[in-house]
């Protein structure tokens, strides 16, 4: 499990970018419970629209963008179900020629991340997918693909875009756990293992961080939920 740093000396982005991932665990977690609570405790993970932690997620992130951009006289926009050939086309990109398969019009990313600037067209900067239980390949594939296409066609860091960095977000749970510590440890090895498969699956050039935080019980106490979120990024 690999975390962002802390340094006295990151810029302005920086900062910003090292508090999105907080924001959306926050975001998943608080959505998780919530929605526990409204259900009596009948709905657990499975039970959960996926829309519903989509939706947490976005508000969160327009507050924490809103916030921070506006300090720097430009604006932040936060989309749902966006059309990945509308990110890639307004992301200034020189790329040429058909989109990948992986970007055509019938993908959409759960959410995405809009910048305007004074006297300019708004343009993307980041996607995030979510998932609830998506840890198996066949489960995660599209997403990650999206992701990874985006990065590769429309990305800042590889100077054919503005897509600075994307996020595969999953909301996941173990059953038939003896205790809390056990639960703990069984899905931190989950975790590492989807970590790899992750990484793997998009290959070498992008780098791919990740980190992880627990949710509640179940009132019976025999199971356990975690959000675990993935972050894309060019390599330098």
């Amino acid at each position: 499990m690999t975390k962002a740093k802390k340094s006295k000396n990151l810029n302005f982005n920086q900062k910003m970018d090292c508090e999105v991932t907080k924001k959306i665990l926050k975001a998943s977690r608080s959505a998780f419970e919530l929605y526990y609570e409204m259900s009596d405790g009948e709905c657990w993970v499975k039970q959960t629209p996926e829309y519903w932690y989509t939706t947490s997620i976005a508000k969160t992130l327009h507050r924490h963008y809103k916030k921070y951009y506006n300090k720097l006289e430009k604006s932040a926009y936060v989309l749902l179900e966006n059309s990945v050939s509308d990110i890639r086309s307004h992301s200034n990109t020189t790329k040429r020629g058909r989109p990948h398969h992986d970007l055509r019009s019938a993908g959409r990313a759960d959410i995405s991340i809009w910048i305007e600037e004074p006297d300019q067209w708004w343009y993307p900067v980041s996607v995030i997918e979510v998932k609830t239980r998506g840890e198996s390949v066949s489960t995660f594939k599209a997403d990650v693909n999206r992701i990874k296409r985006l990065l590769r066609e429309a990305g800042k860091k590889s100077g054919l875009g503005t897509v600075e960095n994307g996020y595969y977000v999953v909301i996941t749970d173990i059953g038939n756990v003896s205790d809390k510590r056990s639960a703990k440890t069984k899905l931190k090895a989950r975790h590492n293992k989807l970590h790899a498969k992750i990484q793997q699956h998009v290959g070498k050039g992008i780098t791919v961080g990740s980190n992880f935080k627990l949710c509640g019980y179940k009132k019976d106490e025999t199971s356990r939920a975690a959000i675990f979120v993935f972050k894309f990024e060019i390599k330098n």
